[in-house]
């Protein structure tokens, strides 16, 4: 992907280090989660889910966990790299128990969790306009 912040001489006019940070696989991707651990948590307390399923679930739930290797070849498939982060908590939480993992995104939407994440980020961009805009 081609984009004015991909480039090296515009990139710091239209962005900054702080916001592509905001904007990076990782930092959405980490969003995804937080997303899907606190799904667990919450499902957990309603007793939709057992407290294993949302244990082990958020266990998983940390960005270093995340194949983005993996990720790349399963957005590449797939067209949204949603799916991917599920399949791969449902992968690793089912190597804990079979059929563990089943319970992850139980009951949500890819459009939720993308939602979600862009909210996130754009909340998050917003407090560096505001703290820019202090100075």
């Amino acid at each position: 992907m081609t984009s004015v912040t991909d480039s090296v001489i515009f990139r710091n006019i239209f962005s900054s280090p702080e916001s592509s940070a905001i904007w990076s696989d990782t930092t959405r991707t980490s969003y995804y989660l937080l997303f899907e651990s606190s799904l667990a948590i919450a499902q957990a307390r309603l007793h939709i889910i057992s407290q294993k399923a949302a244990d082990e679930i958020v266990k998983f739930c940390r960005v270093q966990n995340i194949d983005f290797e993996e990720l790349r070849i399963q957005t590449e498939q797939i067209g949204y790299p949603v799916l991917g982060v599920v399949k791969q908590i449902v992968h690793n939480v089912n190597a804990i128990e079979p059929s563990l993992g089943e319970w992850v995104h139980w009951g949500a939407t890819t459009q939720d969790v993308t939602d979600t994440a862009t909210v996130l980020q754009l909340r998050d961009t917003l407090n560096l306009v505001s703290e820019a805009l202090d100075k």
